[in-house]
This record gives structure tokens, sequence and C-alpha cells, in this order.
């Protein structure tokens, strides 16, 4: 074998133990028969690479039942296919998974939830779903409000202003079209909810879940957002830092913030008092996103903004 000799067992097997590189390699085979008659042969061997895809488990969603929370409400918006931006991908997807998590995990009543998709969430719809729907059934001093936001998300020019693009937002129009954040917040708190908890799969730097941008030009230099202060009854769990893309995963058909935030509603983000804080969630999204955005050459880090005692989830 590749001019070393090799013996030959008396059944003619033989066994040889030899390092083989990745890519592509030649091993050149020759016999000699006791008359000295050669023959030889040449064999391509391919060594590929070990995947470095870790298979994650399929959402379960009637896996935990949360305590009820009669009094609590909740809003669900998902966005995928816009009128004049790129899509945001998998994000009705994310929505409608996350209407059974608002129920069996959040423990808001069926009949409190409300989902808004595709050409149904426009700025109109989202608007009224908050002022005529929302409002009217919030219990001041008693409900717990949870808005769930999967889309695109944009930050104004000097980066003073966060933005959430509903179907018919237009980057060129942020005040026009747009659903300003801050203004969303100041809605839901003046109507006296008791508190009020964000989940938003966004971001707000001119990028999206895919190699497509927002900003005018495919401009590569990305929007570098403030913070905003949020009052003391609200918590928001974002998706990135405001300078940071937003991913999504091919394998679950989620955003990558959506999966491992429903994953850990299903009990992974509790500890032994069988509690899911704020904290809790944020610790458990940290120690996973990150790695699984590096895989997609990314750099994604949740945040969270507001009171980490806040109890998401409890059973």
């Amino acid at each position: 074998m590749d001019g070393t000799d090799v013996a030959i067992k008396s059944d003619g097997t033989f066994l040889v133990r030899r390092g083989i590189p990745l890519g592509d390699s030649e091993i050149r085979l020759s016999a000699t028969d006791e008359w000295g008659q050669t023959s030889e042969t040449r064999v391509k061997v391919s060594r590929l690479a070990a995947s470095t895809e870790t298979t994650l488990a399929s959402l379960a969603p009637s896996r935990m039942h949360g305590k009820s929370r009669p009094n609590a409400i909740a809003l669900v918006i998902g966005i995928e296919q816009y009128k004049s931006v790129p899509p945001a991908e998998f994000a009705e997807n994310d929505a409608r998974f996350f209407y059974d998590y608002a129920v069996n995990a959040l423990g808001v009543p069926a009949s409190r939830v409300k989902l808004l998709t595709g050409a149904g969430a426009q700025r109109v719809d989202v608007e009224a779903a908050i002022l005529t729907w929302l409002k009217p059934q919030i219990l001041k001093g008693q409900s717990d409000v949870f808005v769930f936001f999967s889309g695109h998300g944009l930050a104004s020019d000097d980066g003073r202003d966060l933005y959430l693009l509903p179907h018919d937002g237009n980057r060129a129009l942020l005040d026009r079209s747009a659903l300003r954040r801050k203004e969303l917040i100041d809605m839901i708190v003046d109507s006296g909810a008791k508190s009020a908890t964000f989940f938003l799969d966004t971001c707000y730097s001119g990028g999206t879940r895919g190699k497509q941008t927002l900003v005018a030009s495919a401009r590569p230099i990305m929007v570098k957002a403030k913070d905003e202060a949020v009052p003391a009854n609200v918590t928001i769990l974002a998706a990135a830092g405001n300078d940071q893309l937003s991913s999504s995963l091919t394998q679950t058909k989620h955003g990558l913030f959506s999966y491992f935030l429903m994953k850990g509603l299903e009990g992974e983000a509790a500890g032994d008092d069988r509690t899911i804080t704020a904290a809790k969630l944020e610790a458990y999204l940290a120690a996973r996103i990150p790695q699984e955005a590096a895989k997609l050459g990314r750099t994604q880090t949740p945040q969270l903004i507001g009171d980490g005692s806040r109890v998401i989830a409890s059973w």
C-alpha cells in the first residue's frame, strides 16, 4: 500500500490503520502473486468535516401550564412580508406559536389574547388593537400586559428614537408609518396596567434576519440606536443590542430569539422554585443565543431592560 508491504491473512484479507486527512486523498494498492505478476489500482477517499450544527428540539407549547392570570391580556404581533421593505424571515411563525405560550405559560385567558399577522398588522391595526381592544380590558393596578413583536425595527437617523415597523411601515417616513417604541409603551402604561412586559424579536441597526438591509443604498454601516429609559412597571426582553442584528434559525423556522424565548417559557429557564423571572429568562437566553449566532457569523446578545425580578411565569 503506497509502497509499503502489508501482511495478507490466510483468508486473503488485510488490515491497515492510517490517518486520513480532511478532503480528498488517493491510496495506491498493488498486489504481486506467486508468479511475480503485479496488479495495481488506486482508491480515492473523501473525508468530510464533522457537522457543527446542533439538532434543536421542536417547540412544545403545551409542555408547561403556568398559573392562571384571569386579568392579564396579551397582544401578539408577527410580520414577515412587508409592503415596502425586505421580509422578516419566520416572524409570523414566531407569533402564531407565541399565542399558545401566552395562554399556556403566561396564563393569559385565550379570550384575552389578540394575534395580528401580516397584512392584518398595519399601523392602524396595531393602534386600534391597543386603543379599542387592549386598553378597555385593563383593570387598573390588576392587569399584567404582555406584548410580543416579531418583525423589523429601525432607529431614527440620529439614533434617538426606536421604531417597530408594522406591515405598511416605510423606512423613509418612520414618524408617519411606524410605531415609536416609547409611545407604544406609554399608551399601555397610561392605561393603569399593573405591569407591562415586552418581548421584542427585532433590531434597530438597519439590518434584517437575512443578508438584506433596511437602510438606504444597503449601507454597510449600521445605525447605533440609543437606549431608552422605561417606567418602573415596564420590562423589555429584546433580541439583540441596539447595534446588532436579530437572526433567524432555518432549522427551526423561527427567529433565534423567539425560539429560545419560547423554549425558556417551557420551563427550561426556571429554577427549583418553579418560577421564571425576567432575570432568569435573560440569563437563559444569554447562555444560548450568542453561541448560535456565532455559528451564523453574527454577534447577537439579548437585552433585559427594566425590573429583572418581574415574574414572567410560574406554576
